[in-house]
């Protein structure tokens, strides 16, 4: 799907370059280099990675060259089968050669390897660009595997002529972001990088992350915020509920999914300390995934306002004491409208149930694990249920989560893509009255963070929102969507 799309869209954006005359592009090479050049990337940077350019693209000459001249290390591509890239050292005597796609670089086996950790200023070419930081390049994907392989420090590039902008581009699960966009004009103002939904191996059962490899992956993508909302579905253990073992707020049993409170209250926050002291682009808050079930709902009101939350996710993971993502023979049995019926109803008993919390947590999570024909959830078909809900929420100040992670699992799984869940749902909601939405992934892994986010934003400034909604202090704090 997506690279159907994408050739189309390269051949499009090849002809719209191709229409910048010589000198124009001489001119505009010429500022993009001259507002790098005098940019604080530029001059911290002591290893500098950029390319030699093609005749079309963005003049690099003189960028090599400065940086040569102020003494920095200068690395650029060499590229390898099987779609390998690497960073190679050059001096101003080095021996140029062309390899297979017409690129100038050095001789590998007469060239110093440069390691990616080392490198503190990545300049990249592109074809078109968003606002969300994704390119779209030749096709051949060096960049976006290489540029993962970037340490947080460094700061990634795109450089790009005036008419290489555009609004609608399919950005993939492979795809990966840069950090900023630079043009004849300056740095173009991107969308901020806010994740208000995440997991770690440390607490979350079903999550093979740590925290600190979420962090360093949400630094690496330059993201503002990463808000920890790890699973606390009490009483579950092994797929099945049992209710009223121990409190709220006690220790876990074994395999149960919670944690202690305290514990992951101290760990936050421990890591927020070291966050604050090495100046990291990205403030970490505490939040929390409340597991919602109707005899729980009076404990967490006397526990959790205890702790200094900044986010409180409410969800549902628990239907007729089973988890239905491992046993869900009883809920799906019934068939899918009773089933997806049946899930809302829980929806609007939790909102109503006075539980305290702020995002009301992937609406459409039912659908992950059905194994219907068609699992997605449509409007037409529970409008009743769906307008009920979102009035309850909106009443409450409660925003509404847009979950990535649904889409994600099953590009990844089956290789097969639903697109977003139905938009007749996000377009309701806004009808009635609902502005605080929350674009979220969802991520138990580093590297689904802003996954698929780029064309939910899309989608959503479509239907009229124009603003993201995360918390802090269990405050909303709004951000434009670009």
């Amino acid at each position: 799907m997506y690279e159907i799309n994408k050739q189309e869209l390269r051949i499009k954006l090849l002809e719209r370059r191709i229409q910048l005359t010589e000198e124009q592009r001489t001119e505009q090479s010429s500022e993009i280099i001259k507002h790098l050049l005098n940019s604080d990337y530029y001059k911290n940077a002591n290893l500098i990675f950029t390319f030699y350019s093609m005749p079309e693209e963005v003049n690099t000459e003189a960028l090599i060259k400065c940086a040569l001249s102020d003494g920095k290390r200068v690395a650029v591509p060499v590229t390898f089968a099987a779609g390998r890239m690497e960073a190679f050292q050059i001096f101003s005597d080095t021996k140029l050669y062309q390899d297979k796609l017409g690129i100038r670089s050095p001789d590998p086996e007469l060239s110093e390897p440069v390691d990616p950790e080392d490198i503190d200023l990545t300049v990249v070419p592109l074809l078109g660009y968003n606002l969300h930081g994704y390119r779209i390049g030749y096709g051949s994907g060096y960049y976006d595997r290489f540029l993962p392989r970037l340490s947080a420090k460094c700061t990634k590039v795109g450089i790009a002529f005036d008419n290489q902008k555009i609004d609608s581009l399919p950005a993939g699960v492979d795809d990966y972001p840069l950090d900023e966009v630079l043009t004849p004009q300056g740095f173009v103002k991107l969308q901020s990088r806010i994740e208000t939904h995440c997991h770690s191996a440390e607490f979350s059962i079903d999550c093979g992350r740590s925290l600190a490899e979420l962090v360093n992956e949400a630094e690496k993508k330059n993201f503002k915020v990463l808000t920890l909302t790890d699973h606390y579905d009490k009483d579950i253990i092994k797929g099945r509920a049992y209710p009223g073992k121990t409190k709220v707020g006690s220790n876990p049993q074994k395999d149960e999914w919670i944690f202690n409170l305290d514990q992951y209250v101290d760990f936050v926050q421990a890591e927020q300390v070291k966050l604050k002291e090495r100046n990291s682009c990205t403030e970490l808050l505490l939040g929390i995934e409340l597991g919602y079930q109707d005899y729980l709902a009076e404990d967490y009101k006397k526990v959790i306002p205890n702790y200094p939350f900044d986010l409180i996710i409410g969800s549902i993971h628990i239907m007729y004491l089973d988890d239905f993502a491992i046993n869900g023979n009883a809920l799906y049995g019934q068939g899918k409208q009773k089933a997806y019926d049946d899930y809302l109803k829980a929806l609007i008993e939790m909102v109503e149930s006075g539980l305290d919390f702020d995002v009301l947590g992937h609406f459409d999570y039912v659908i992950r694990y059905s194994g219907y024909a068609d699992p997605k959830m449509y409007y037409q078909d529970h409008a009743e249920l769906f307008d009920h809900l979102f009035k309850a929420i909106i009443t409450r100040g409660i925003s509404l989560e847009v979950n990535t992670r649904t889409r994600y699992r099953q590009i990844r799984s089956r290789e097969q893509d639903w697109g977003m869940t139905d938009l007749a749902i996000f377009a309701r909601y806004y009808e009635l009255g609902g502005r605080m939405i929350t674009p979220a992934t969802d991520a138990h892994a580093e590297e689904e963070l802003f996954c698929l986010i780029s064309e939910t934003i899309r989608r959503l400034k479509q239907i009229g929102f124009t603003q993201g909604t995360y918390f802090k202090a269990r405050q909303p704090i709004y951000y434009d969507l670009l």
